[in-house]
Order: C-alpha cells, then structure tokens, then sequence
C-alpha cells in the first residue's frame, strides 16, 4: 500500500508551511507528499484573472492565484528536503509547461489529476516521459479512462488508476467505493487505488478491503480557509482510528455500485483533498493489511 499526503495548494504559498506539512507526513507514514503546479497565465482566462477577490496577495483571482503559486526556489527545497526526510513527492501538472516542471526534478511519479483526463495532448505528453504516472477519474465516464488508460498502454507507462468522486467534500454514501472492484475488472493488470475527498475513515477502509493498492488523502495546516484561500478544509476528516471506523465493508453506505457512475453533486475541478489527519491513520491501516 502506498500513502500519499495530498498538501496541493495548502502550504498557502509559505515554504515554511510547505516544510511542516512534509514533516506531519512523514512522522504519520505517508509514502509521498503531492503537490500541483500550474502555469497561472496559460490554466486561467485574463477576464478570470481580472475579477476580483479579496485575498493576502490582493484584490483579484490573479492575485490570489500567484500568491499560492511556487515556483522553482520553493520546489528546490521542497526536493532537498524531502530527499533530506527519506519521503517521496511527486505534484499533479495542469499544462505541459509544469509538467515539464516538475519532470526536471525526476519525480517517482506524474499525477494526472481528474481534470486532465480527457485531455489526450497533455497525456501523450505526460506517456512520452516514461516514468510511472498515478491518474486518478473524478468525473470521467468507463469509455474516457479506458481512452486515457489506452495512451500510457501504448506508450508502455506503469499507471495506477485512483478510484476518485470529484464532490469537495463527499459524503459516505456518494464514494461509491465500490468501483475499486469495478476498474480492477475492467483494466487487469493496472493498479487500482483511491482517492477520496470525505471527512471520514470508512470510504478508506473499505476500499483497502476491496483492493486499493494506493491511498491519496490531504493533509492541510488548518489556517487556509482563514486566508481566504483555495482550501479544502471542509473536506477534512477530525481524528479518528481504523477501529472507529470499522471494517464492515457489506453494510457501509460509502460502498455503492461496481459500476462507475458521475455523481450529480461533481462540481468544477478543484485542489483533491480529504483529511490532516488520514496519512496517521493510513498508516494503520496498512499495518491491518501489509504492505
């Protein structure tokens, strides 16, 4: 099983903040810290940037937007410290020029984040890289994975498929966890994992009973909705333990179909996230199951 501690934007632009979260990552297990990288001027319209929004870096969206944005002093250190604490990091791209970014570091992995899915130039670009990519499906329909799934096929790219409800947060009974064993049916051969944006523990039990091979859950300092940032604290998780949970995978509301399915409460693409407290309680999950 490998954990990763989603941090996306919620170091809010402080490699201080940045650094700390990398270390709650590391005392709790996580495998990996995430982080996302996009080029502000070519992801974002002028007309989007220019409406306003109030923020600690200005008065409109673009403010906002750079103000969390690093660049590549901040990734600089976040790789030597990351190499310094023995934990992986990797970071979603969300255009060709910061994936190319990020491959300049020579990261484990790319992320293609739910929002790129369908985006098949910037998966060719990602497949022509030939290191192992992590995908996950929030949104996405049974023929648009396989369509994405078939690029990095052809290209003989090692992937893992994330099992994702783009709902922020998500509500048990609409992770449909189920759907691990549905895209472990469908694409055998590739490794299955979740990536969740709940407030609790039982969707990431039951999908590590069901087959997950990976975990992506988020970790945030508990000052970004303070800031007025793009956060995803209301898709935290309080403390809690496996045992709390339960492992009655048959009677969960968060099990669903095995079918995939487009929930009716997706919304626009934003930062994946789940809990500041789910890479500790990733870890003991793993240890119920093995590695």
């Amino acid at each position: 099983m490998y954990f990763i501690a989603e941090i996306g934007i919620n170091h809010n632009g402080d490699i201080g903040i940045a650094k700390e979260l990398i270390n709650m990552a590391k005392g709790c297990g996580a495998n990996a810290v995430k982080f996302q990288k996009r080029q502000i001027d070519v992801v974002y319209t002028p007309e989007f940037l220019a409406e306003p929004r109030e923020s600690p870096w200005g008065t409109t969206q673009g403010d906002q937007k750079h103000g969390l944005e690093f660049g590549w002093d901040e990734y600089d250190e976040i790789d030597r410290h990351c190499k310094l604490l023995g934990i992986d990091w990797f970071a979603s791209a969300w255009d060709i020029e910061s994936l190319y970014f990020v491959d300049s570091f020579s990261p484990p992995y790319h992320k293609v984040a739910s929002a790129m899915v369908t985006n098949k130039p910037f998966l060719a670009s990602v497949a022509s890289l030939k290191r192992p990519v992590i995908m996950s499906t929030g949104m996405s329909t049974t023929n648009e994975i396989l369509d994405a799934v078939r690029i990095f096929r052809e290209a003989n790219v090692k992937l893992v498929v994330m099992h994702c409800v783009s709902v922020y947060p998500c509500n048990d009974e609409d992770c449909n966890i189920r759907n691990v064993e549905h895209l472990s049916g469908m694409l055998p051969g590739i490794k299955i994992g979740y990536s969740g944006h709940e407030r609790g523990i039982q969707p990431t039990l039951a999908a590590i009973a069901l087959g997950a091979e990976a975990r992506i859950g988020s970790i945030a300092p508990g000052k970004s909705a303070d800031l007025g940032c793009d956060s995803d604290e209301l898709s935290a998780a309080p403390p809690s333990t496996p045992a709390a949970a339960g492992l009655d995978v048959s009677s969960g509301s968060a099990v669903g179909s095995r079918a995939g399915k487009v929930s009716p409460g997706v919304g626009a693409p934003g930062a994946s996230v789940v809990a500041a407290a789910q890479a500790c309680i990733a870890t003991t999950a793993s240890m119920l199951i093995g590695r």
